[in-house]
């Protein structure tokens, strides 16, 4: 008996690694549905301008596998254009999955950028954060349920105490200005101003081209800050550099930002995190109990949460142990199962 066939239809950067958290979302899909017995075609929407053909392999599955099922993640605008493409060629909702990418779907079709009525028939809509499903749901969309982000989790690194010298915070995420990055350095600067310390921040991840030599040239003067380049955690070494740090900075306004997969990964690590109230951060991250949410666009909150936790009035061994215990309900075995696929019309 032939395997189902699932149409998966996103950002993937097929022939590379994953490098932002819409690809590792799309690979980690794409890999537990094969997992889980499905043959799966993917159909990479990265780099769109310059690999047309993707269009064309679309177009072929759609005329050619029309027993499959359609798995649509891939950021709002872009997917409604993709859903479009479908039923044109006459596919019908019931046999379309919806699994949002970011946290701005809800917002557009809110304002009524997107119609809720081109989104009432697919089969699920699956979204990252339960206050979407809030606002969908007051949209008039029934067939919205919340799943959050996953990854697998098969190492948490050893983290019994909170090392002694300067606290050492770290970023992790695209460095660009949408991130937060700014913020971070107008932080550091404030708190070197008032003679505070005895911390360090270390930054991780891909430099936009065209930020690279602003943000160099900003925190050249800063002792206490530094670019670390790329930390890659497909391997125990990684999470366990990670587990190094004692707490994650994330003060991110990025529109696209959904359930952020670097969170998941402090989790892991045992890290809490200091972030933005910003689309489903606060879904995530309890004020307090398992990190600190700041105002967004605020360099002087996030340096006085900075300068809470130096000073000793954070319980960051408390919080390290109930974050790295709740990041175990995100181990994609727990959450892409074989329930969900049969519950969407997947299986």
């Amino acid at each position: 008996m032939a395997k189902k066939r699932v149409i998966l239809v996103g950002s993937q950067n097929l022939g590379g690694e994953p490098d932002d958290g819409e690809t590792m979302k799309n690979h980690l899909i794409g890999l537990q549905l094969e997992k889980l017995g499905l043959t799966v075609s993917r159909i990479d929407l990265r780099h769109r301008p310059a690999r047309c053909l993707y269009l064309v392999k679309y177009l072929y599955e759609l005329a050619f596998h029309r027993k499959a099922r359609i798995v649509m993640s891939a950021s709002s605008l872009v997917a409604s254009r993709m859903l479009r493409v479908a039923r044109w060629m006459g596919w019908k909702g019931r046999d379309i999955v919806y699994w949002v990418v970011g946290g701005s779907f809800g917002e557009l079709v809110d304002s009524k950028r997107l119609r809720a009525e081109d989104y009432k028939d697919l089969s699920r809509i699956l979204v990252q954060g339960r206050s979407m499903v809030k606002v969908l749901n007051a949209n008039g969309l029934t067939n919205v349920q919340y799943l959050p982000n996953s990854k697998p989790i098969k190492y948490l690194p050893a983290k019994s105490s909170v090392a002694a010298g300067p606290v050492r915070f770290v970023f992790l995420s695209r460095v660009m200005p949408e991130k937060g990055v700014d913020y971070i350095v107008e932080a550091v600067r404030m708190l070197k101003d008032k003679g505070v310390e005895d911390f360090r921040v270390d930054l991780y991840g891909k430099v936009d081209a065209a930020y690279r030599d602003q943000i160099l040239a900003e925190m050249q003067p800063l002792p206490n800050l530094a670019y670390k380049g790329f930390l890659k955690l497909d391997t125990a070494a990684g999470y366990d550099t990670l587990a190094s740090y004692d707490m994650m900075l994330f003060p991110t306004y990025w529109h696209g930002e959904g359930f952020p997969g670097v969170i998941l990964d402090a989790f892991i690590a045992g890290l809490p995190v200091i972030a933005t109230a910003w689309n489903l951060n606060a879904d995530l991250i309890r004020d307090g109990y398992n990190g600190l949410l700041i105002p967004v666009h605020d360099a002087r909150a996030l340096a006085e949460a900075m300068e809470q936790v130096i000073a000793g009035k954070v319980d960051l061994k408390a919080m390290s142990e109930r974050v790295q215990k709740d990041a175990l309900q995100y181990d994609v075995d727990n959450v892409i199962t074989p329930d969900l696929l049969r519950a969407v019309n997947i299986l």
